[in-house]
C-alpha cells in the first residue's frame, strides 16, 4: 500500500512539475470523448479460452457440454480532460477516463446411460449448471502533451503522448448447481439409488494499481468558434500485476443419500449434508488445473490466501490495445 501512494504522489507531482512552468496566459478548454477500446487481457482471456476448451473436450468426450462466456476483447471508454494551450502548437491535457465491461455466459454439461444386465438395470445421470461472470473496470488520471499541425481551414490535425495512474479492479462470480444421481433396480436383488447435490456463489473481487501511457492521433473540425469536433485513434499501454481481494462461497451446500429396498427393509442406509459460507483474502494466481475426466490441462487465474501448488505467479491482466472515440471540444 505505501508503494501505491508513492506512486500516486510522484504521478501528481509530475503534473505539477509540467504546469507550473506555463508563463505565457493559457488558453482553456474541455474535450469529453467517447468510444470503444480493444483489450488484450492477459490471463484472464487466456482462463476463458481454456474453460472453452474444456467444455469441448467434455463435448468431444461424449459427455453433452456446451459453454458461451466470451473473451473481453472490447470495452467501452469515456474521457473528459482539461485542455491548457500553451501556444497555437502545443498544449497540455490532464483528465480521467472510465473503462468498464462485463461479460456473463453459461455452462451446462448433461450426462446420462442405462445399462440392461441379466439382473437388473443400472443408471446414471449428471447435470452441471453454472451462470458466470467476469468484470473490469479502471479509472486513470491522465497527463498528456499535444501537438497541434495548423491548417488553412476549419480541419485541425493533432497528435499526442503521455502517462497515467490507474485504478483496477475486478470480479468473476459463478452461480453453481450439480446434480448426480445413481440407481439400480433388479426384481431379484435389493433396490438402490443415490442422489447427490452442490450449490452455491463463488465470488471473486480484486484490485490493483498501475502506471500506464498513452498516445496517438486526431483531426478536430471546427463547428463553431467555441466547438470542435473531435475524433481520435490512440493505442494503450497498462499491465495489473498485483491484484489483491477477496474470495468467498456463498450459500453453498450439500447433501448425499443413498436409498435401499430389500426384502423386509427399506430406507436411507447413509445420508449427510452440510452448508455454509466461506471467505479467504489473498493475491490473485496464474495456475493450471488438471481435469480428472478429460485428462487435460488448463490455465485459470483465481485469488488464494496461499500459492496453490501449480502457481506459476501471480496473475496479469492487461489492456492495452487501441481505441476509436469521437465527441466535442469546448473552448471556454
Amino acid at each position: 500500500m505505501k508503494k501505491n501512494f508513492k506512486n500516486l504522489f510522484l504521478f501528481v507531482f509530475l503534473v505539477f512539475f509540467a504546469v507550473t512552468p506555463i508563463l505565457s496566459q493559457p488558453k482553456f478548454s474541455l474535450k469529453l470523448v467517447g468510444g470503444v477500446s480493444s483489450m488484450d487481457g492477459g490471463d484472464l482471456n487466456e482462463a476463458i479460452k481454456d474453460y472453452n476448451r474444456l467444455y469441448a473436450d467434455y463435448d468431444a468426450l461424449g459427455f453433452p457440454a456446451s459453454f458461451d462466456l466470451d473473451e473481453l476483447r472490447w470495452i467501452p471508454n469515456f474521457k473528459g480532460e482539461l485542455i491548457i494551450s500553451l501556444s497555437s502548437n502545443f498544449a497540455i491535457g490532464i483528465g480521467t477516463e472510465y473503462l468498464s465491461k462485463t461479460n456473463k455466459g453459461t455452462g451446462q454439461i448433461n450426462y446420462s446411460e442405462l445399462t440392461d444386465y441379466p439382473n437388473g438395470t443400472y443408471s446414471y445421470e449428471f447435470d452441471r449448471k453454472d451462470d458466470f461472470s467476469v468484470s473490469i473496470k479502471a479509472t486513470p488520471i491522465l497527463l498528456n502533451f499535444y501537438y497541434f499541425f495548423p491548417t488553412r481551414g476549419k480541419i485541425t490535425a493533432f497528435i499526442y503522448a503521455g502517462v497515467a495512474y490507474y485504478f483496477a479492479s475486478f470480479e468473476q462470480s459463478d452461480v453453481y448447481d450439480y446434480d448426480l444421481e445413481d440407481a439400480y433396480e433388479s426384481p431379484i436383488w435389493a433396490d438402490w439409488i443415490s442422489t447427490y447435490s452442490y450449490s452455491g456463489t463463488w465470488k471473486e473481487n480484486a484490485k490493483d494499481d498501475s502506471f500506464g501511457f498513452q498516445g496517438g492521433l486526431g483531426f478536430e473540425f471546427d463547428f463553431t468558434s467555441r466547438i470542435a469536433l473531435v475524433a481520435e485513434i490512440t493505442g494503450r499501454m497498462v499491465n495489473f500485476k498485483n491484484w489483491e481481494g477477496d474470495v468467498t462461497n456463498e450459500h453453498w451446500s450439500w447433501a448425499w443419500s443413498h436409498w435401499i429396498e430389500t426384502v423386509g427393509y427399506s430406507g436411507y442406509v447413509d445420508f449427510d449434508s452440510d452448508s455454509g459460507r466461506y471467505s479467504e483474502t489473498g493475491k490473485m494466481w496464474h495456475y493450471t488445473t488438471t481435469d480428472i475426466i478429460t485428462e487435460g490441462n488448463y490455465k485459470t487465474i483465481g485469488i488464494s490466501k496461499d500459492r496453490p501448488p501449480r502457481a506459476d505467479r501471480e496473475a496479469e491482466i492487461n489492456l492495452n490495445g487501441f481505441q476509436f472515440r469521437i465527441g466535442i471540444r469546448i473552448r471556454i
